[in-house]
């Protein structure tokens, strides 16, 4: 008797923990479903792609998007409890085919997300021309940065200051915190900190055509609107370091993040 309870309970946990399993990888199936439909939208014309229907099959998308992904606490509490109770349903529940194939599914879509979702900056390089993005985040930030694209929402603005040498001022707002960030292209692998401007720093402005033939909207579809799209995705002044070898600017998602790039020529 005692064996048997014992088999039933660790049945009715099996069963709670695939629950959980499913519960937990709801969220990623929406998400990667989108992707694979986002793929079939792009081959087909812009007139097919449109109407109310299309609204209705991205607002589960945006949903996810915008309550659990744009947050990483919520994305990484989430997923870390989805591998953890794939994980248990596996020891409790090992023989069972259903329960192998939903464990096993939900650690990879969990797994694989950070590569299936990168975060991408609005604008790159124009040909001939090498683009440093030095707010670009890593894969697990990145997929948060990515979903603040889907949810249209901005946490940091950046304002470009000026060049000192080969160093770069910029300012970065984040909610009510202002920082003043500094980096040196070639030098350091990332922005760092600063306690003040420099005594002596150049603010020398492209003008707008200069600056937009530097950058392309490599991911505006159809292709052919990417001309007419660009100038919305460049924020305000493209800066010209004083030997003309690098050029720091900001680029904006429509409603969403904000990067500073440096772009200087390949050869």
């Amino acid at each position: 008797m005692a064996v048997l309870e014992s088999t039933d309970t660790r049945q009715r946990a099996g069963n709670l923990a695939l629950a959980g399993v499913a519960l937990c990888a709801a969220p990623f199936v929406v998400v990667y479903g989108w992707f694979a439909l986002g793929a079939i939208l792009s081959r087909l014309s812009p007139s097919a792609t449109g109407g109310v229907w299309i609204l209705a099959l991205y607002a589960p998308f945006g949903l996810m998007a915008r309550g659990i992904f744009a947050r990483l606490a919520p994305y990484v509490a989430i997923s870390v409890a989805g591998l953890g109770l794939a994980l248990v349903a596996l020891w409790l529940r090992p023989w069972r085919r259903l329960a192998q194939v939903l464990c096993i599914g939900a650690i990879a879509l969990i797994a694989l997300l950070p590569l299936a979702w990168r975060y991408r900056p609005a604008l790159s390089a124009a040909p001939g021309w090498r683009a440093l993005a030095i707010t670009r985040p890593g894969p697990l930030a990145g997929i948060v940065k990515a979903a603040q694209v889907a949810a249209e929402e901005r946490p940091c603005s950046y304002a470009l200051l000026g060049w000192q040498g080969d160093r770069v001022y910029y300012r970065a707002t984040c909610g009510d915190t202002t920082a003043l960030m500094a980096y040196a292209p070639g030098q350091e692998a990332a922005p760092q900190g600063a306690d003040a401007l420099p005594l002596a720093w150049d603010h020398a402005a492209l003008s707008t055509s200069e600056a937009l033939a530097l950058v392309r909207a490599s991911f505006v579809r159809p292709a052919q609107y990417e001309a007419t799209t660009r100038p919305l995705l460049l924020a305000g002044d493209a800066l010209a370091s004083a030997d003309g070898r690098w050029t720091a600017l900001v680029s904006q998602h429509i409603y969403g993040p904000q990067d500073v790039l440096v772009i200087e020529a390949t050869e």
